[in-house]
C-alpha cells in the first residue's frame, strides 16, 4: 500500500441532524493514513474512498477520478497554501472533505460551525460550501 506514511484529515458538518433538530452534526479526524482502515466504519462511501486512497499513487492524479460519480469522488489539489490570516473556515451539508497531504506539511484546523462568528460566504449550494470568520483549533 502505498504512501501509508501520509497524514489524513477527514471532515464533515452537517447543520442539522434531521433526528434532532437542534443538533449539528460535526467531526473532525486527523491521523496517519496507516491508520486510515480504523474510520472505514464512518459509512461505506468512507470505506470505498479510504481503500481507493490507500491502494492508489494519488502524487500522479491530476483529473478528478470519480468512484460514485458526483456522490463520491477524489478531486486532487495541489494549491499554494495561504497563511493562517488568510485562511477561511468552511463547511459543507452534502459532502464530506477527506484531506491527505501526500508531499510537504499543511496545518488543518477545525471548529464546529456554531463556534464560529459569522457566515462570511453564505451557502452556496452549487459548490456545496459555506465560509465563516471565527475561531478553532489546530
Amino acid at each position: 500500500m502505498p504512501f501509508i506514511d501520509k497524514f489524513i484529515c477527514c471532515t464533515y458538518n452537517e447543520r442539522k441532524d434531521p433526528a434532532l433538530p437542534e443538533k449539528e452534526v460535526s467531526f473532525m479526524v486527523k491521523d496517519n493514513l496507516k491508520n486510515a482502515m480504523q474510520y472505514a466504519g464512518l459509512g461505506q462511501r468512507f470505506k470505498t474512498a479510504l481503500e481507493y486512497i490507500l491502494t492508489h499513487d494519488l502524487t500522479k492524479a491530476t483529473e478528478r477520478i470519480e468512484l460514485e460519480g458526483r456522490d463520491l469522488y477524489i478531486l486532487p489539489q495541489n494549491p499554494t497554501l495561504k497563511t493562517w490570516e488568510a485562511a477561511r473556515w468552511e463547511s459543507h451539508e452534502k459532502y464530506a472533505d477527506i484531506q491527505v497531504v501526500l508531499e510537504g506539511r499543511e496545518i488543518i484546523a477545525y471548529a464546529p460551525v456554531a463556534a464560529m462568528d459569522e457566515v462570511t460566504v453564505p451557502y452556496n449550494p452549487e459548490k456545496d460550501v459555506t465560509f465563516y470568520q471565527g475561531n478553532g483549533a489546530v
